[in-house]
């Protein structure tokens, strides 16, 4: 079991750096940071990923505080 979470922690790890990458390769071609976001969103809606987070974040400050 621990080589099956050392795989998936290495395919996530490799997924974030590709992305990282990505991102930094389309700021230093010229590409404004908001039409980034712009194109990530239409495809994976981030936005809303974000908001969910945040919504649970506040649902939680609120319950243990």
């Amino acid at each position: 079991m621990k080589k099956i979470w050392k795989v998936l922690g290495g395919v996530i790890i490799a997924a974030l750096v590709i992305g990282i990458l990505c991102f930094a390769v389309g700021l230093l071609t010229g590409a404004d940071f908001d039409r980034i976001v712009s194109v990530l969103d239409a495809r994976y809606h981030i936005i809303m990923y974000i908001d969910y987070v945040k919504e649970v974040i506040a649902i939680l400050a609120q319950e243990l505080f």
